[in-house]
């Protein structure tokens, strides 16, 4: 018996309906940078990790360090759109890798989470849904190409503890990608867009000639929430080249991820894989900085590849937005 998971239930029950709500209109106000003095094909990579969509952050709790609600989660996603397409546009970029890296959302997954998210996870995942669809439907006038590639994260699941089995699939951010996936094949929807949908934790995709693995990064323990196991994430991905290398198709060249709401790069030990932690969008929360005494800052990297190799990266600071 093949057991049907709640999550693809709700996709198929709701499909339909889903289909009719209206993308947001979303007018970024770009200024496309002149293209710079470059050579060949290149490839433009934006993730997008730790958005925590729904929570609700006072920055009176913290001193004034942060400000989060759903519109400045909106409002930054702007910025990081904007930024990204005049960073991209130096190289001329026509193709747009988007890298969907989990806890989306805020979930319920904590009882101080349920009792002050702005609005129930279901609102949270339609609420979502029309802006992301509005924002790449935006991007779809300015690239010729763009995929879209998801993993879930641990904060959206739909299991009241951390589990293994059918991780992929038992979450919101699941339903969400299956949403997504749903309106990009509508034959109305842009067609030069296009959604991978996973029922792994990992997720593999090609960007050129370039192997990517994308994973949330939740897999590695070490350290503490919110401070990069460096040692842990080089060890396991090590562990990860040598038990993926026998399948062409996921033998990868370059790793990201996010989870643990810092920035950084390192390189696995004897190789030239890099392996990136991009930050997040929700930035400093209550636990953060009372808890264990952290402020990294909301923020996201922006790549250039070659499609062999990573040839520029920038870093998009995004609290400037606190209301």
């Amino acid at each position: 018996k093949i057991q049907k998971f709640i999550a693809q239930e709700i996709i198929d029950a709701m499909g339909e309906s889903v289909m009719r709500v209206r993308p947001y209109t979303v007018n970024l106000n770009i200024t496309k940078a002149p293209k710079g003095n470059v050579e060949g094909k290149f490839y433009n990579i934006l993730p997008i990790s730790d958005v925590h969509y729904g929570e609700y952050v006072d920055g009176r709790g913290i001193n004034g360090i942060n400000n989060y609600n759903m519109e400045i989660s909106k409002k930054r996603h702007e910025l990081l759109f904007k930024k990204n397409y005049e960073f991209a546009s130096i190289y001329g970029c026509d193709e747009l890798h988007i890298f969907m890296l989990g806890d989306i959302f805020s979930g319920n997954i904590h009882a101080e989470l349920r009792e002050t998210n702005q609005k129930v996870i279901t609102d949270c995942v339609l609420d979502y849904f029309s802006f992301i669809t509005g924002l790449i439907n935006a991007y779809s006038k300015l690239y010729k190409k763009i995929t879209i590639s998801c993993v879930v994260g641990n904060h959206a699941r739909n299991t009241d503890k951390y589990q293994f089995k059918n991780k992929g699939k038992d979450s919101y951010e699941y339903i969400l990608y299956g949403f997504m996936k749903k309106y990009y094949d509508m034959p109305e929807s842009p067609k030069n867009v296009s959604m991978k949908l996973t029922d792994s934790v990992v997720e593999f995709t090609k960007v050129g000639q370039q192997r990517w693995k994308l994973e949330h990064g939740d897999r590695y323990k070490g350290g503490g929430a919110f401070v990069s196991p460096f040692s842990t994430v080089v060890r396991d991905n090590f562990k990860d080249k040598g038990m993926f290398s026998a399948d062409e198709y996921q033998n990868f060249d370059a790793v990201i991820m996010g989870h643990w709401h810092i920035g950084g790069e390192m390189s696995l030990s004897g190789t030239n894989t890099p392996v990136y932690l991009n930050a997040s969008m929700i930035g400093p929360n209550e636990y953060a900085v009372n808890k264990l005494h952290s402020s990294y800052p909301a923020e996201s990297y922006v790549f250039i590849t070659d499609g062999k190799k990573v040839v520029s990266k920038g870093s998009v600071n995004l609290m400037s937005i606190q209301r």
